[in-house]
């Protein structure tokens, strides 16, 4: 079961409120729910919450906003959220009616962390709904103002999308690709060693000229220890206009706050410990594949 912070909903439609909370309920997740229903109204809460004059505030654990509110849109609260030191580190979840391309890359170049259309059915979005609740408040890690959650498992198979793992320890590289076939995936799994052999392989220079045998990825999988400095990789990913959007999720074997706060500012989408146990660490893998290849809609060209 997830940590019981608060879950903050930005929903003006009754329907669709009442099916997310249908959903939540059947995805097993009992975290609180607050609900806003216009872009004003979840301001204000949040700006209760950072000025800690409400009582009945609190920083969300995550947030789900709608994009089509009245008064203030989706992306302009948003926007607001992200200029906020003490909540630029909350997970924003974009849930909308609309699966336009120019609605989905600009969530992302706003800093939004995921972007899901909304299903008819309650079946289908508790599965959604699930696939939140894993990678958002079962494995990623957060910010001092919100304890990590518990982890829960799940498994998933998936097809097609690139992943590409920096990483420099062929120990580690092994077991990360075992963790792969035990969690039943079989995208193709490009490996790079260090900082200046990712950023050549996202241009695609040198040896990596060829984007049939080396792909544009869906997913970066950073360690944080590797050769070179592991924060220009991501500098230069969120500063390149094609490849900004690609979600990079961070590997570490150092809880050091200060590491997970520095990725999070530069704009890593997730950040967790490399777990000592392989089975727990194949689980965790799952979970983050089926997250980001899966149901999380790609926001890179």
């Amino acid at each position: 079961m997830a940590n019981q912070a608060i879950i903050l909903l930005a929903e003006d439609n009754e329907d669709d409120e009442l099916l997310m909370k249908r959903a939540l309920h059947k995805a097993g997740l009992s975290n609180p729910i607050h609900v806003v229903s216009d872009g004003f109204e979840a301001v204000e809460y949040l700006k209760g919450a950072v000025e800690a004059k409400s009582s009945g505030c609190e920083i969300p654990l995550l947030i789900c906003l709608d994009l089509n509110m009245p008064g203030l849109s989706g992306f302009e609260v948003l926007g607001w959220i992200r200029e906020q030191p003490l909540l630029k580190g909350v997970p924003v979840v974009i849930i909308s009616q609309s699966d336009n391309r120019p609605d989905i890359n600009r969530a992302s170049h706003l800093g939004a962390n995921s972007y899901l259309v909304k299903p008819s059915g309650t079946e289908e979005m508790a599965q959604r709904i699930r696939c939140i609740e894993t990678f958002w408040l079962c494995i990623n890690r957060f910010p001092n103002f919100a304890p990590p959650p518990a982890e829960a498992a799940t498994k998933a198979k998936l097809h097609g999308e690139a992943i590409l793992l920096v990483e420099d320890s062929p120990n580690d590289v092994e077991l990360i690709r075992r963790a792969f076939r035990k969690a039943g995936f079989d995208n193709p799994l490009q490996t790079v060693v260090g900082s200046v052999e990712a950023i050549q392989y996202l241009k695609g220079t040198g040896l990596y000229a060829d984007r049939v045998k080396f792909p544009i990825p869906s997913l970066i999988l950073l360690d944080h220890q590797i050769l070179g400095e592991p924060y220009e990789v991501l500098r230069w990913v969120r500063q390149h206009p094609q490849l900004k959007s690609l979600p990079i999720v961070f590997l570490s074997g150092s809880d050091n706050p200060n590491n997970e706060r520095n990725a999070r500012d530069l704009g890593a989408n997730g950040y967790y410990l490399k777990s000592q146990d392989f089975q727990e660490f194949a689980k965790t893998v799952a979970k983050i594949g089926h997250f980001w290849l899966s149901s999380n809609l790609e926001t890179h060209p």
